[in-house]
């Protein structure tokens, strides 16, 4: 069993350090296509900035009411830089952004359908997502999505059934956001639980609150080997964080692999006792949460 004294020492420890500091997103413009109303681009404009805001992973300013972001665009106004993206995440650098959110949206409507009551509408949104890192102005991540269908929920007005299709933006930008922005850790080398002296069932991982991570979040377990002088991981298994304990500490039971991540967890430990140098710690990186999963924590109507 895990010792308690074990991880009160190492809560401890991890009191002492100084919370890291979160990179600066500036939430920009969202262009929208003409058939689409001045509200509904608001809203789809809102739930992804929200949907960003939810992962904690972001300090995230929004450029509509940042007023030092106002008065720069106000000075450059004559220059007509704004217009221009790129010189636009020049402006985000000046105010320490590390990168630009923006984007397009492309739909947003309800499409009536027939039902054995009558009918109903299911939402239609479609939207590209596009961020800039400010330091190099280059697009580092881009993704078009589209909900239509099950997937976008319904109701009974046209209203009902966009509101419902919003929510599963929300969901899209945390997968947006572990998919291109992962989180990486490692596994302490005390404080896991053995099974029958085979497996590791739970561990501790160097991530917590700091990160935005919360309970239910995925993360693959990997090694690093040494193959012709250059380093490579290898996925060995799988764990799921149990409870956020600190800024940079979370619980985490082991779903998958826990026979190799123990074995792996010897032979670190012994070439830390050795070899100190060349010891290598168990990586950890979060994982995408299915659409699935997602769908079914927001109640979509869809069962």
């Amino acid at each position: 069993m895990v010792r308690k004294f074990m991880i009160v020492a190492v809560l401890a420890i991890v009191a002492l350090a100084v919370n890291a500091q979160k990179p600066v997103v500036y939430a920009g413009t969202f262009y929208k296509s003409d058939k689409i109303s001045e509200s509904h681009a608001l809203q789809v404009r809102s739930s992804i900035v929200s949907g960003i805001v939810d992962t904690q992973r972001f300090d995230v300013r929004d450029t509509d009411s940042d007023k030092q972001l106002a008065a720069e665009s106000e000075r450059r106004a004559s220059e007509e830089a704004m217009s221009d993206e790129t010189a636009r995440t020049e402006v985000m650098a000046e105010l320490a952004a590390k990168y630009l959110l923006y984007g397009f949206i492309t739909e947003c409507d309800a499409v009536k359908s027939t039902t054995e009551g009558g009918f109903a509408y299911q939402g239609n949104v479609a939207y590209t997502v596009k961020v800039v890192e400010t330091a190099t102005k280059k697009v580092i991540a881009t993704k078009d999505f589209k909900l239509t269908g099950m997937l976008s929920g319904g109701g009974d007005t046209p209203d009902e059934a966009i509101t419902d299709a919003l929510k599963q933006v929300k969901n899209q930008m945390k997968n947006f956001v572990d998919e291109n922005f992962k989180l990486k850790a490692v596994i302490l080398g005390e404080g896991f639980e053995v099974k029958k002296g085979k497996e590791i069932v739970s561990c501790l991982i160097t991530m917590g609150s700091d990160h935005g991570v919360e309970k239910g979040q995925r993360l693959d377990v990997s090694v690093i080997n040494i193959i012709a002088g250059r380093e490579t991981n290898k996925v060995i298994g799988q764990i799921t964080i149990q409870e956020v304990l600190a800024g940079d500490l979370s619980q985490c039971k082991v779903t998958k692999g826990g026979e190799e991540i123990l074995k792996a967890m010897n032979d670190y430990l012994k070439i830390k006792d050795e070899d100190p140098a060349n010891a290598k710690e168990l990586q950890v990186v979060t994982k995408k949460q299915s659409g699935f999963k997602n769908l079914l924590k927001q109640g979509a109507a869809m069962f």
